[in-house]
């Protein structure tokens, strides 16, 4: 994650003291438990008529969309936060 992402994260966590089983998607003005984004996943999953995934596959979709597209593999790494493009 850039750290320009990590740094405004960090100031919203101390801004509004978050519990830190909670997330922020979209709107950063309000996070979310952790059960919330479950049962709306599950929700969306059930509407779509999709198989269902765990939540962090879409970090392996992510990577697999960016080799897929050409992205330098140092990039990629960096942007999963692996030290070592072996890992990646």
């Amino acid at each position: 994650m850039p750290k320009s992402v990590m740094n405004l994260l960090n100031a919203i966590k101390l801004e509004r003291n978050p519990k830190l089983n909670y997330v922020v998607f979209g709107d950063i003005k309000e996070s979310i438990s952790t059960t919330t984004l479950n049962r709306r996943f599950e929700k969306y999953v059930n509407t779509a008529g999709v198989k269902k995934i765990r939540i962090h596959d879409f970090r392996h979709s992510h990577a697999s969309y960016l080799i897929n597209k050409g992205t330098i593999i140092s990039v990629i790494a960096a942007r999963l936060g692996h030290s070592d493009v072996a890992t990646t």
